[in-house]
């Protein structure tokens, strides 16, 4: 009786988690990320950021992760 009981758990335990891996990500930028994976489509990296100080003058900054 216990090893049917156990393979009923372990049926049912191995059928959750199929459940739980084939899940869909609701990341919603989970196809851009995909097709930069896959190189269907290249990030603009040419875009010049504009800094909130004035014309003209000069700042330190520090960057850091």
């Amino acid at each position: 009786m216990f090893q049917k009981t156990g393979f009923t758990i372990l049926f049912f335990l191995t059928l959750l988690l199929l459940f739980v891996g084939c899940s869909v990500s609701k990341d919603p930028i989970r196809n851009y990320t995909r097709q930069l994976q896959n190189g269907t489509i290249k990030e603009d990296t040419s875009f010049v950021y504009h800094l909130p100080f004035a014309v003209n003058t000069s700042h330190r900054l520090v960057q850091g992760y």
